[in-house]
């Protein structure tokens, strides 16, 4: 083969791997973030998959719900973190990121409630106490000694 044809493959190849990897960058780019998965969802991992999808709807309705809040919470967390770098403190903007916190944390926290009573209401007695145990002891609070539920 001639020089030329080397050359010629060489840059059809060249070519071929650059779309492709630009392909793939703007693929992922472009691509729609996953669904975040609904409150409470760790605590379905353990029922039987037919409750588990008696129970995924209701719990997909609570996401809609939760997500709202979980965006106030990250914002109020924001605007702390913003004035509690600036020289000197601006402690009136803290204490006002600190209020929405509480405000919001609350609403999240009656949204991931009501999911908890969805999957206690769909267990038998003797699995309602234990699963309980497990919330209380999630991420974000021992309420209840032990390790908690794994995420």
């Amino acid at each position: 083969m001639k020089t030329s044809h080397w050359v010629g493959l060489a840059l059809a190849l060249s070519v071929a791997v650059n779309l492709l990897v630009g392909g793939a960058l703007l693929g992922r780019l472009f691509r729609a973030p996953p669904d975040p998965p609904p409150p409470m969802a760790w605590a379905l991992r353990d029922l039987a998959p037919s409750v588990r999808e008696t129970l995924r709807p209701q719990l997909r309705k609570r996401l809609a719900e939760a997500q709202p809040a979980r965006r106030e919470l990250r914002l109020a967390l924001q605007s702390l973190g913003q004035a509690l770098r600036q020289e000197p403190m601006d402690r009136d903007a803290a204490s006002r990121a600190l209020a929405q916190l509480r405000e919001s944390g609350e609403r999240y926290q009656a949204v991931l409630h009501e999911s908890l009573l969805d999957i206690l209401a769909e267990l038998p007695a003797e699995r309602r106490e234990a699963a309980m145990r497990a919330a209380m002891r999630g991420k974000g609070g021992a309420l209840l000694p032990g390790p908690g539920p794994r995420r």
